[in-house]
């Protein structure tokens, strides 16, 4: 039902834009502020400046680096570059075509360390000591109205399947963004490969979150961190993307942002589409000021797994709330994340509805020093009609509820960052194991 919506409206934005006029265009603002990478966006552990997913400000000391990446794996993350530059960073150079160049990227090397008891499973915590999360290098260009966006990770973790440590490091492409103004601050067109607009925390790029790890909503649970369980974040996708950033809404403090798009809907990682079906995403936020932002997004996607000729078919309806704030030193972020799955080839536990929730807090001292607080409830799931009754006793007991305590250390106007991160993992009695993990993250941006 949902693609009989949203297919028609984000095709009347494309069509849109090709019937836009010149002198339309001229009359926008020629000011590119509206229109910015996601590299730009602030670090809700920011002391001041705007708060936003979508939106920008230069005026915003990035937070500790902290994805959920394990060498770029959880980088799920959306919205463009992950590399947190400024626009005035556009220094390096400028080519015959009028852009101006800046390479640059980051390294985020942690050590960490799991509790293990070998009497209740034979991986969980069963490797302990130093990994690489990311080592990211980007190329970025910006001319008047064009820009774009290529990023490579170095570390990429591809663990062979679920329950295990083992799998392999290799290099892997992450944003590969062409953009053009059709009206600058006000529309903009993106093509490539780049995170898709749907939830808040998502979209925050790697190098500017306050923990090390994405919420277990947002990422689930991997590797040799307890029971495997895929979250509700969603990777990067191929497709074509119509935003616009930051609009003003008159005299007031009032703007909005807004960004719909059409993908493949399978991760970056595979060559094509695995159907014919396309992925539709669309994000609003409304923006108060530099204090308060409130966003909300949806999306529809079909997935096919299995082989030929036997495939099955998944199909996802997410939905997306979120708020984030920032006050002198302060900062807060609320998340509400719903994806309800259709299995409309098989017919026991032929749907089923996960959950995520979850909430921060965190405030930083002058001389660079911040503490921070997150709860993080998820449910994969969470509601399912029509499981039969020994299966309902298994998914009764899948929630998990992470607390996670972090201090972190980001000197003023300094390259460097350090993170330490303690998470207390609380699941449901029938599954409960010792899985709770301290971390420590470096982290050097260039």
């Amino acid at each position: 039902m949902l693609d009989r919506i949203l297919f028609p409206c984000i095709a009347g934005l494309f069509s849109l834009t090709t019937v836009v006029s010149p002198a339309l265009a001229s009359t926008a603002s020629a000011d590119m502020s509206g229109v910015v990478d996601a590299a730009d966006e602030p670090s809700l552990a920011a002391s001041e400046g705007a708060v936003s997913s979508l939106g920008t400000s230069e005026d915003v000391t990035p937070a500790p680096s902290s994805s959920e990446e394990e060498g770029g794996v959880d980088d799920a993350s959306g919205g463009g570059s992950d590399i947190p530059l400024d626009r005035d960073d556009l220094r390096a150079g400028q080519t015959a075509e009028g852009f101006d160049i800046a390479v640059s990227g980051y390294i985020r090397s942690l050590v960490s360390y799991i509790d293990y008891d070998e009497t209740e499973t034979d991986f969980i915590g069963r490797n302990q000591g130093f990994g690489l999360a990311n080592v990211r290098l980007g190329v970025r260009g910006r001319s008047d109205r064009a820009r774009f966006v290529i990023e490579a990770d170095g570390a990429y973790a591809a663990l062979d399947q679920s329950n295990t440590f083992e799998g392999s490091i290799s290099v892997m492409l992450a944003d590969a963004l062409a953009a053009y103004a059709l009206l600058p601050g006000i529309l903009e067109v993106e093509i490539g490969q780049q995170k898709v607009p749907f939830d808040g925390e998502t979209l925050i790029p790697t190098a500017k979150l306050p923990f090390i790890r994405n919420s277990v909503w947002q990422r689930g649970v991997r590797g040799v961190e307890g029971f495997n369980v895929d979250g509700l974040g969603l990777d990067r996708e191929v497709g074509v993307t119509l935003a616009g950033r930051r609009i003003g809404l008159g005299a007031s403090q009032m703007a909005i942002s807004y960004a719909a798009a059409l993908t493949n809907g399978t991760p970056a990682t595979e060559a094509m589409n695995e159907n014919r079906s396309l992925a539709a995403y669309a994000r609003l936020e409304g923006h108060f000021a530099d204090i308060l932002t409130v966003g909300g997004a949806l999306y529809q996607n079909t997935r096919s797994f299995g082989t030929l000729p036997d495939l099955l078919d998944e199909r996802h309806l997410g939905f997306a709330a979120d708020v984030m704030a920032s006050y002198a030193g302060g900062w807060l972020r609320a998340n509400f994340v719903q994806r309800h799955t259709d299995y409309p080839d098989v017919e026991v536990e032929s749907s089923r509805v996960s959950l995520g929730l979850g909430a921060s807090i965190g405030y930083r001292i002058p001389i660079g020093l911040e503490t921070a607080y997150r709860i993080s409830f998820y449910d994969p799931t969470w509601r399912f009609p029509d499981a039969s009754p020994s299966m309902s006793a298994q998914l009764e007991a899948n929630e998990l509820i992470y607390h996670t305590v972090g201090v972190s250390w980001v000197p003023h106007l300094q390259p460097f960052a350090a993170q330490l991160n303690y998470t207390h993992a609380r699941e449901n009695p029938d599954r409960a194991v010792r899985n709770d993990r301290v971390e420590l993250l470096g982290r050097l941006v260039f």
